[in-house]
């Protein structure tokens, strides 16, 4: 071989190294970018899910009980409730949604019972819940999590049905 053949060699072997070293850094530089999306993705549906599970569970509860009245808004010592009145087998009975010590809590007793804001059961973490009667058919939930963040939700309410006819 001459020594012209040797360095073109040499420039082949540099070049598929140095080819190698560009894809090399290229995939370190995708994974370096995946890992930030991740974090960032994981971080904001962290920030959320309370908030989220937390006013997920107080809708469904209203929806799965939301007939002739049975969902009004009240009290459970100083803190404001989500109230709803049992019905058909669970007749004489009311379940409370409200929030007690930074937890949102489920309290279901028989009618009559002296109720306190210790008692419930706890749901999840939050730090404020505020259910407001705005119309006889509308009800706004709003609530705070941990991070401070608040959301609110309208919900459609059946109202109390008097019975009588409309013209």
């Amino acid at each position: 071989m001459t020594p012209r053949g040797e360095r073109r060699h040499t420039v082949d072997v540099v070049f598929v190294i140095a080819l190698f070293c560009a894809f090399a850094a290229s995939a370190l530089a995708v994974i370096i970018i995946g890992i930030d999306v991740y974090k960032g993705t994981v971080t904001n549906l962290n920030d959320h899910f309370t908030s989220r599970t937390a006013i997920t569970y107080v809708t469904q509860k209203i929806r799965q009980n939301n007939s002739n009245g049975r969902v009004t808004v009240g009290q459970v010592g100083t803190q404001p409730a989500v109230v709803i009145t049992g019905e058909g087998e669970g007749a004489g009975t009311t379940t409370y949604l409200y929030s007690s010590q930074g937890e949102l809590m489920e309290l279901f007793v028989k009618d009559g019972t002296a109720v306190s804001p210790g008692q419930g059961q706890k749901i999840t973490e939050i730090t404020k819940f505020e259910p407001e009667q705005v119309s006889p058919s509308l009800l706004c939930l709003k609530m705070t999590d941990t991070t401070g963040q608040t959301r609110e939700t309208y919900v459609h309410v059946c109202p109390a049905f008097s019975g009588e006819a409309t013209p």
